[in-house]
């Protein structure tokens, strides 16, 4: 069954308009000149043309003769006849348009009617999908609730599992700070050993360059009296080059004397002779002695300090070659005094 939307009602009071759209004898342009169904009933659903209607047909022949009458006659009685007419012909235009309409709402009626079955059987179906819907509705309520006291067993086994993992870890904990204390306790023991034999032998060294000190003072003590007996030896050395530039002298001025004139007997003094007077009393067995005691003491502090004090000294005779201390200007003094003496 073929559908078309609903038409719009006509509005039967403008003659002159209804007249305009639809001549009589042409069909309405609205209609898309297609028939409409004619029902007397709301049963009726057979399809009648509006000529096919008996009522219809009976008025179009009646207008027509009466229309054919019309012109016979004249006068006012012919003007009363066709203002007659033009009424009669627009209440069955009006009557034409009421049965178009009236055949559009039986069309949209049975529309309607089989969109109504169409809309309860989507209902029933709606209503089978509904029960269906409410039975998964409920098979997911059961899942749900069942989810749920799983989900609650399962955080309270994690909550214990926590719990048991937060007592382990900290278990670790202790027994990782235990080692740890125990590991330092033994460390902070060996350290104390290890300070205690430092402290040992900062003691002894303390000792030691106590020793030292006394002994490099000692040394320079002796220095010191070899400075004076040097200074002695050098007064004495410059007497004895006087002297002998003095007999020197005086030998010359024999020597130029004839031998008759010697009054006396003189002889001859060598300069040589004086020289090793003068170096034999230089080095006489204390001064020897006090060099010897020198090498002895510079030899044992370069033994007994090699870390804090070196000596290097190269002992011939009475030449002490170079001596170095942890107090420079005692051993720049040592060394002068010794260049000094092994010079002399």
């Amino acid at each position: 069954m073929t559908t078309r939307p609903p038409l719009k009602r006509r509005r039967t009071k403008d003659v002159t308009l209804i007249l305009s759209q639809t001549p009589p004898g042409m069909t309405d342009p609205k209609s898309d000149n297609e028939t409409y169904i004619h029902a007397d009933t709301d049963t009726d659903t057979d399809v009648h043309a509006h000529t096919d209607d008996p009522f219809l047909i009976n008025q179009q022949h009646s207008l027509t003769e009466c229309r054919a009458l019309v012109h016979r006659i004249q006068g006012e009685a012919h003007t009363v006849a066709a203002a007659y007419i033009g009424q009669w012909e627009t209440c069955l235009l009006a009557l034409q348009a009421s049965q178009t309409d009236y055949h559009a709402l039986t069309q949209t009626h049975h529309h309607l009617i089989g969109q109504l079955e169409g809309s309860e059987k989507m209902i029933r179906r709606l209503r089978s999908v509904l029960r269906a819907k409410k039975e998964d509705i409920q098979l997911i309520t059961q899942d749900r609730d069942f989810w749920e006291q799983s989900y609650i067993k399962e955080e309270s086994a994690h909550r214990d599992t926590q719990g048991k993992l937060v007592a382990a870890n900290e278990r670790l904990v202790d027994e990782k700070l235990r080692k740890e204390n125990e590991e330092y306790r033994h460390r902070i023991i060996e350290l104390e050993k290890q300070n205690n034999r430092a402290s040992s032998r900062i003691a002894a060294i303390q000792e030691e360059t106590s020793r030292t000190h006394k002994a490099n003072e000692d040394l320079l003590n002796r220095v010191n009296e070899l400075k004076l007996r040097v200074e002695r030896g050098s007064r004495e050395k410059e007497d004895y080059q006087h002297q002998a530039v003095d007999l020197r002298k005086e030998n010359d001025r024999l020597k130029s004397q004839p031998d008759g004139e010697m009054t006396r007997k003189e002889s001859v003094v060598k300069p040589q002779v004086v020289a090793g007077g003068i170096r034999s009393a230089l080095v006489d067995p204390e001064v020897r002695h006090h060099l010897n005691a020198l090498k002895e003491l510079l030899s044992l502090n370069r033994a007994e300090l090699p870390h804090r004090t070196v000596v290097h000294q190269v002992v011939s005779g009475s030449d002490i070659s170079n001596c170095t201390s942890n107090n420079v200007t005692s051993t720049e003094e040592i060394q002068k005094t010794c260049r000094s003496v092994g010079k002399s």
